[in-house]
């Protein structure tokens, strides 16, 4: 830079002394005119080294008016944004069937289909301790909380003694089917859960629907930055950064994220865990808010084989229960994370690729707090996300480690390759 610098300078000068000694009056000799622009004094230029080859992805430059080129660049001109159309059609040509079949996977199977499959399975902590409980006992129907009317719909409960001298109930003959049953009401409110480090140190926001809104947002969030990185490219580049095909980046993106999927499916399916969120409680627990639980009636919605791939009750109620281990949000933004992380400093200039990636980490971090913090999940599905995704990301690197790119020779430049062990400096 300093070289260059000078240069330009020296450009400058003998600029002026070609006009000086131009003049038509003045009179000035050769020897005046280099004088008053002090170039018989200055320092000859060293020799300029060549050029450093350029990063990949980076077309040559066009010459630009001056000695320094701006930071960045718009592509906006009509021959620029026909020529990238073109480029980028013909990598779609490439990637269409597998982009949509990832993005169908994603939106369908592992969204829908699996989680009902799991949730079909699943069993709240009550039914093993209900597996526990002595089935024989005498007791009187009067005595305080010993035989309690249960309504199977709503999960209300009263006292059968009640139930018994109620003023309709005479007249009538009651056959009683009596099957002990574990006394949620005994955890007066508290979540009837596994012991959970996240539950045992942070802030319980379950009964928040705010905090189960922002979860979801946030991760939306996430999803709209990693699509708005892939469609800048179209239109910009900075100076010596590359700039890559945003169809091939979304690509890249569907297949990453849908690997980490298939991972996580056969996950959950192969052991059932008792759900932590209040939704995953059963009819027969109240909060302390006065919120009761009620994963049987959610639950009646996956019971044949049809509603396990046509019923979506529960993904528009985002009340799915067996799906835990480990966390699709968690690993759906980690997945972004590295994603972000490894195209940003590709794209942008040191100290604003910092930026954007520290803005990417930061939300991480957001999405964890939400998901722990609203009881979505165990601790242990959040940190077996956290380090499940980079891995499944660093694989998907590993066995494509080029961009898809024209098929064209002539515009075959602006690839970008790379393995991602690269990315991060090993």
């Amino acid at each position: 830079a300093t070289l260059a610098r000078a240069a330009c300078r020296d450009h400058r000068r003998l600029s002026q002394a070609a006009w000086c000694l131009a003049r038509p009056a003045g009179g000035r000799s050769m020897r005046g005119c280099f004088n008053a622009f002090e170039i018989a004094d200055a320092p000859r230029p060293r020799a300029m080294p060549p050029p450093p080859p350029l990063a990949p992805g980076v077309e040559a430059g066009v010459p630009l008016a001056g000695c320094a080129e701006p930071w960045f660049r718009w592509h906006l001109s009509r021959p620029a944004l026909r020529g990238r159309i073109a480029e980028e059609l013909d990598v779609l040509r490439q990637v269409w069937l597998p982009c949509a079949a990832c993005f169908i996977f994603m939106s369908y199977a592992a969204a829908i289909l699996f989680r009902n499959i799991a949730f079909y399975q699943y069993r709240g902590l009550e039914y093993y301790a209900d597996l526990v409980v002595p089935h024989s006992m005498t007791v009187a129907v009067d005595a305080p909380g010993a035989a309690m009317w249960i309504d199977a719909v709503t999960g209300q409960t009263k006292p059968l003694s009640d139930v018994l001298k109620a003023e309709h109930a005479r007249g009538f003959v009651f056959v009683a089917d009596a099957r002990a049953k574990a006394n949620l009401t005994a955890l007066d409110g508290r979540p009837f859960n596994l012991r959970d480090f996240a539950a045992d140190n942070l802030w319980d926001l379950s009964h928040s629907p705010a905090v189960s809104v922002m979860n979801e947002i946030v991760g939306g969030t996430f999803e709209a930055f990693s699509l708005g990185l892939c469609l800048l490219p179209a239109v910009l580049q900075f100076r010596g950064c590359s700039r890559p095909y945003s169809l091939a980046m979304f690509y890249r993106l569907q297949r990453s994220l849908a690997l980490v999927h298939v991972l996580r499916i056969p996950t959950y399916l192969a052991t059932t865990i008792p759900g932590s969120a209040t939704h995953c409680q059963s009819v027969r627990w109240t909060s302390a808010e006065g919120e009761r639980g009620g994963y049987e009636i959610a639950q009646s919605h996956v019971q044949t084989v049809w509603q396990w791939f046509f019923d979506t009750y529960n993904w528009t109620h985002l009340s799915n229960c067996g799906d835990l281990v480990f966390s699709g949000h968690c690993a759906t933004a980690m997945t972004n994370a590295m994603f972000v992380h490894v195209y940003a400093y590709r794209m942008f200039p040191g100290k604003l690729a910092g930026v954007v990636v520290a803005a990417a980490w930061f939300l991480l971090v957001v999405q964890v707090f939400f998901v722990l913090c609203s009881r979505n999940h165990y601790t242990v599905d959040v940190v077996i996300a956290l380090y499940v995704a980079p891995l499944s990301f660093l694989v998907e690197n590993r066995f494509w480690p080029q961009d898809t790119s024209p098929r064209s020779a002539c515009v075959a430049s602006s690839a970008v390759p790379g393995r991602a062990r690269e990315d991060f400096g090993v």
